[in-house]
């Protein structure tokens, strides 16, 4: 072989080598930064824990709704004692002593 002719295999291993690197850069692209890529799949997943966290907090609040609820139907004495420490609220004759806090 003469040397044009091994230059010209050098330069189409060349072309051929940038060609295929920049078709990989593309397909690399494409797979991780598309609609369907991994990044987005990996910002879902994220927001998705982040919402299921936020559902299981809310059951929590709603079965402790739920057992005073119960509490507050089945219990008159709770009804009384919410009563008085929400509203102020007294038996006739009882008395009301407010005692100042202490710093």
């Amino acid at each position: 072989m003469s040397i044009t002719t091994d230059n010209q295999i050098t330069v189409e291993k060349k072309k051929r080598f940038y060609w295929a690197g920049l078709g990989l850069l593309f397909v690399l692209g494409y797979i991780f930064f598309s609609d369907y890529g991994l990044y987005e799949g990996w910002q879902l997943e994220t927001e998705k824990a982040n919402i299921d966290a936020d559902i299981q907090y809310q059951h929590t609040i709603q079965d402790s709704l739920n057992v005073i609820i119960k509490r507050l139907d089945k219990d008159d004495a709770e009804i009384e004692r919410l009563a008085r420490e929400r509203y102020g609220m007294i038996k006739p004759g009882e008395e009301v002593l407010f005692v100042p806090p202490t710093q």
